[in-house]
Formats: structure tokens, sequence, C-alpha cells
């Protein structure tokens, strides 16, 4: 157990009556839910420390971005201390020089800044975002008063991604160094909290690009930040798309307090916008955009018409219509890849898609050539085009698999020049990681269910330690690809196994609805099935299996506990869920967000019973396993509240247990020292319960 202190009430459940008088109560009798982690203050990493910040620090280049012209790379960097902006040129000896540099705290802020947006409108020139704390003094805001807060529960309510606690503000700056911040004179630009929504560079037009400001499509000087409306069409569409010209062909429409969302079209920057579907994703079946195709007249869309499987159309938006067929996969969903097209005249190149693993279709018979050249330099890897040049000639590739970390490759497809610009997780070079299997099983009640397992290279072909590892989501998939986590996870000696659950998305709508209201249900018996379908493959050896999980994930992880306490060695979570009440009750303000919880989690006074059962933090006598708790004080999708529930309900109940709160963190953790420190006491917390090698 930790040390006793004062757990101070949050504001964001103060008008719930009943947790606020079980946490004054809580807060009298002296006992604490959680240690506040700041791993930033250490100030000598140790051995054991190093080695795992090669695998969970943020890449060396987060983001990169090929000029316009195709001579040079800018690259957001990462650091210990904070993010800068780099030049890389392209050339035999690439040479790198730092354009703008900017600390993880500063300009009085509470919590990290980082870099985020990168773009070249010119050869000659970056525009890139800061995001930072929603509070703080470089907007005239002072941290903490009473219009401070005013103003964040106002931005939180505009936000429609729910992003209250963080902003983003936009910068220019030419090749010499001079920097500009560009939304200076832009309406409210002080409350706002995204200005980064990068709708088109414009590659006709250098000096100007689109952004999308406080639902207005915006053309803004590249130089000086001045602005015209290019659509003044706020609370009627939202959510515009440009084509790759730049023009504004495609918007959404998001009709609160309803699920129904619009698509809606033209087919020139001059004509009028027509709605082409509004429809409840949720409970019908309908399309939306997919991408523009090199017919004005035409646009692709993601749709399960007459299937289950969601699959690529084409839509004529001369008839209004649902067109031909363009690809379907009978046992995937195609919406969770991306489609190439040329920069130069809109033209469909390829499909990507992920079965298993990541999967490309080439339509364009020009462009088949090039991508076998690719192919065949980068065997049995997922390559992704990260940048083009405005001829579509040069390109920015992304290189990686389950067990080769990305790298950056510049390809010239004329000359067919290939050139590794950097690798970003350069500290693994030389370090053997291991190879993650497709496996499938069938669970008790006949649904199959799609595993990945990761053996650690000590362990290939013997029982093992076990982390199984569910999604966040629900509304997601696993697939096999690069995963950092994973791979350290493995390192320490423990196969991870990942499950793709009843609900998870990726295998049609069946697979998808059968977990809705089967939280804490039939979801968990897909984890349960997972734990004794590894034992009877010999790849798990019973009573050395743990579970984790992130969001959504932490939640099923900790009500396995509950529900199974009997397969389950010890458990942890990250952010996530521990009261289902309390996500319907308090979490939720948005009547919209309501109403999904409704469809996926039950209604709060029918459901109650089952809503009580199925919440950890109600259940926390039920636990009979050693449990880990870590959550960002800064979550924006579940309150950090949800692990002081947790902990107090699981030291009421006399259970093992250790909890930490990280300081100014998020969903997911924006300083890598914080996510070394977590996943280290992660894995020492798994190797104490499940036993070492």
């Amino acid at each position: 157990m930790r040390p006793s202190s004062l757990l101070a009430v949050p504001r964001s459940i103060t008008t719930n009556l009943t947790y606020v008088a079980a946490l004054v109560a809580l807060a009298t009798s002296g006992c604490t839910s959680s240690q506040l982690i700041d791993a930033r203050t250490r100030l000598q990493p140790t051995g054991e420390e190093i080695l795992a910040a090669a695998y969970l620090n943020d890449p060396v280049y987060r983001t990169m971005r090929l000029s316009t012209d195709g001579s040079h790379v800018a690259a957001i960097r990462s650091s210990t201390t904070g993010d800068s902006i780099v030049l890389i040129e392209i050339g035999e000896n690439t040479r790198e020089r730092v354009l703008v540099e900017e600390k993880r705290s500063g300009y009085r802020t509470r919590g990290t800044r980082r870099l985020r947006e990168l773009g070249w409108p010119a050869a000659n020139r970056i525009v890139y975002s800061i995001e930072t704390p929603y509070l703080s003094e470089e907007d005239g805001l002072e941290l903490l008063n009473d219009r401070g807060s005013n103003l964040r529960a106002d931005a939180g309510r505009a936000s429609p991604d729910n992003s209250i606690l963080r902003k983003t503000r936009l910068y220019s700056i030419g090749l010499s160094g001079k920097r500009k911040y560009l939304a200076k004179d832009w309406p409210r630009a002080d409350v706002s909290i995204n200005q980064d929504r990068i709708l088109s560079w414009l590659p006709n037009d250098p000096e100007h690009f689109l952004v999308e400001f406080q639902g207005n499509p915006l053309r803004v000087d590249a130089r000086s930040g001045s602005y015209t409306v290019v659509e003044s069409m706020r609370n009627v569409l939202e959510s515009f798309v440009a084509d790759h010209t730049g023009k504004i062909r495609v918007a959404r429409s998001f009709e609160r307090p309803t699920r129904e969302r619009g698509l809606h079209a033209r087919s020139s920057i001059t004509g009028s916008w027509e709605r082409l579907i509004k429809y409840d994703r949720y409970v019908e079946n309908g399309f939306f955009f997919a991408g523009f195709s090199d017919d004005p007249s035409r646009i692709y869309v993601y749709s399960d018409r007459d299937a289950d499987k969601i699959a690529l159309f084409e839509y004529d938006l001369d008839r209004s219509a649902l067109g031909r067929q363009v690809i379907a996969d009978p046992d995937f969903d195609l919406h969770l890849g991306w489609l190439d097209s040329s920069p130069v005249d809109g033209r469909l190149l390829a499909v990507h898609y992920y079965r298993d693993r990541l999967t490309t279709r080439v339509f364009d018979s020009a462009w088949r050539p090039i991508w076998d050249r690719i192919r065949l330099r980068f065997p049995n890897q997922d390559v992704r085009i990260e940048s083009q040049d405005a001829s579509g000639q040069k390109m920015l590739l992304i290189a990686s698999s389950d067990r080769l970390p990305p790298r950056a490759y510049f390809h010239d497809s004329e000359s067919g020049e290939f050139q590794l610009v950097a690798e970003l997780y350069p500290k693994l070079r030389g370090i053997e990681l291991a190879p993650t299997q497709a496996m499938s099983f069938i669970a008790r009640d006949g649904v199959e269910i799609d595993v990945y397992v990761t053996t650690p290279q000590s362990n290939v072909n013997a029982p093992n330690r076990v982390i199984i590892f569910p999604h966040d989501g629900p509304a997601t998939r696993d697939v096999i690809e690069w995963h950092p986590a994973v791979q350290f996870l493995a390192q320490k000696g423990f196969a991870v196994v990942q499950l793709n659950y009843r609900g998870s998305t990726g295998y049609g709508r069946e697979h998808e609805r059968r977990g809705d209201h089967e939280w804490g249900r039939a979801v968990q018996n897909d984890l349960a099935d997972t734990a004794r379908w590894l034992i009877r493959k010999d790849i798990a050896t019973p009573e050395r299996i743990g579970i984790f999980g992130t969001g959504y994930g932490g939640y099923l992880a900790l009500q396995s506990l509950v529900s199974h306490p009997a397969l389950f060695r010890a458990g942890a979570s990250w952010g996530g869920l521990t009261d289902l009440l309390k996500m319907r009750f308090d979490d939720n303000e948005d009547s919209w967000d309501d109403s999904v919880h409704e469809i996926l989690v039950g209604n709060s006074l029918t459901d109650r019973a089952r809503l009580l059962e199925t919440s950890p933090a109600r259940q926390a006598r039920r636990i009979k396993s050693p449990v880990l708790l870590g959550h960002g004080t800064d979550d924006p999708s579940v309150s950090a509240e949800h692990l002081n529930l947790m902990a107090s309900a699981l030291r009421s109940a006399d259970a093992e247990y250790e909890a930490y709160r990280y300081k100014n963190e998020l969903d997911e953790f924006i300083d890598e020292h914080n996510r070394v420190d977590f996943y280290l006491r992660l894995a020492d917390f798994f190797e104490r319960h499940l036993g070492e090698d």
C-alpha cells in the first residue's frame, strides 16, 4: 500500500452528489488512491531505462514531409528535452540543419509542449503547429482563473474531437529562419482549440494554403496570416475535404443531438452542394467518403450496401447514385486503410487495406511498375507513401514490419533511386525482434476470433508467461504491424497476445454489433476463451497469464479480473474506464455521446443492474489478483477519477494494488519519460506476479 495523503475532489464530478459524498468521506479518512508521477524530474537514466527508451521513446522523426520540389525533407525530431524541425537535404551526403526548436515546457504553460502539424506550401516555406495545454499565458489567458475556466468549458463544448485540454497554434517560417504566428489577427483565435486542420497546401498557389478554422475553410497567406473565408458554412456543413487541386468539393455534417451524419458533395467549386446521404451508421447501412477520382462527377465511398463487409464503391454525382464496386474483400472491411491518388491529376493509383497485415491492390497500369519496384525493394514490409513532391515523381516512403522498425527512404520513380533518409528507431539496430503470428480460434458460442501472438525469441517453441493485450476502442482493431510496446514486452520475456474480440471493427457489421451491450459479458468471455485456448495450444502456462489494456482495453483487463478471477494471475490498466455508470452520468455531458453509449453499453436506468455488475470499481471485492493502475491527470477521454474510484474500491476490499497518476498526461503519453517509466513499472509488475524465466 502507498502512504496516505488527502484526495481532492475534482470539478468534473461535483454535480454528482453521491460521488461527492463518497470522496469527501474518503478524503477525511486520510487514505490515498495513487502516486503522482512526473518522470521528467529524473536526472540520470539507468541502463534498464535506456534499453526501454530504445523501444518506447518517440521515433527520432515523428512527422516527415517532402518539399514541393523534392529537394528537402522537413521533419519533426524528438529528443528528451523537446522537439525541433530539421531540414534534411536530399543528396549523396544527406545533411541536416535545425530550423525550429521548442522545449517541452516553457511559455508559462501547464504541461508539455510539442510540435504537431508540418507541411510545405512552397519550396522555401514551412507551416507548422505547436500543441500546448489549453490554459496558458501565450494567449493572454491567466492560468486557472475564472475566465480561463469558463473559456475552457466553452471550447470543450464547441470542440468536435473533445480535445478540451489541448490547443494548437499555427506558425510559418521561411528557410532563412524568420518565424510568424499566423493567427494573431484571426477572430477569437485566443480561445480556439485547433488552428492546424489543414485542408490543402494548394499546389498551384505557393503563397497560400487552406485550413479549417471554427467551422469555416480559410485561404491563408503563408507569409502574413491574412485570410479570406472560402466557404461561410458554419453550423451547416463541417469537416470539409479538398481535392488534389485544392478545390473543396466534399463536406460532412453532423446533426446533434441525433447520431445521423451527412455526406455532401459538388462536382465543381462553383456548383451547389448536394446532400448525398444522411444516416445513423449504428443502425443503418450507408456510405461515407473515401477519396476523389480524376473525374469531377465521381467520388469514391466506403459502403456496406447489401453486404456485411464494407467495400469501396464509386459514387456518381450526376446521377446521385452509388455506382460500381471498385474492390471488396469477403472477410474484411476496407475502410481502415487508405487510397493513393496522383497529386498531378487525381487518378486512383492503389487501394491499401488490412487483412491480418497490410494489403495493396494497384489500379493504375502506369503506376504498377513503380509499385512493383517498391515491393521488390522492401519485401514483406508495410510501405506507405508518406509524402510526394508536386510532380508525384519523387516520394518519401516509410517501410516497416512487425520485426523491422520504421525507416524513411527517398525514392525517385523516374531514376529508380532509393536513398535511406533516416532510421526512426536507430537504437534498436542489431537487436533481434520478436515475430508476430496470425492465428484464430472459435469462441464458446461459435464466433471466430482472430489472435496475433508475438513470441519472445528466447521461448519461441515453449509455453510462456503471457500478457493478453486487448486493444482500445472498442470500434477499432489490431493488425500485424510495428508495435513498440508489444516488442518491448516481448524483449522482457513475455508472449504478447492481441485479439479482435467481438465489437472490433474490420470484420463486418455483424461482428462489430455483437459487442453492443456485451461489455463485461460476451466480450469478457472472448478474453477468457483466448486464455484457455492459449493453454490448450501450449502457448501459455496456466497460472502465468496476465492481462493489460489501455482505455477500453484497460476496462476489459480490469473486468476480466472480476469475471474470470481464476484465469488471470495479474491485471493492469492505463486510462481505463472503471465505472460504467460514472461514464454515463459524469463523463458525457453531450447528448450525442450519451446516445452512442446507450447503443454500445446500455441505458443507465433500465440496464442499471447490469452496469453495476460489469463495473470493476463496483465489483472490486471479486478481484483476487494484484492490480496495477495508471492514468494521465489530463486525460480528455476518460477522467482520471476512474483511477481514484478503482483504487479506493480495491483498498476497501483489502486487495493488492498499485496506482500511478502521471502529471499532465493525456489518454496517450505525450512525454516519453513518463511512457518509459510506466512501461518499466508494468513489466516489473508482471515479472513479480507471473514469475521470471
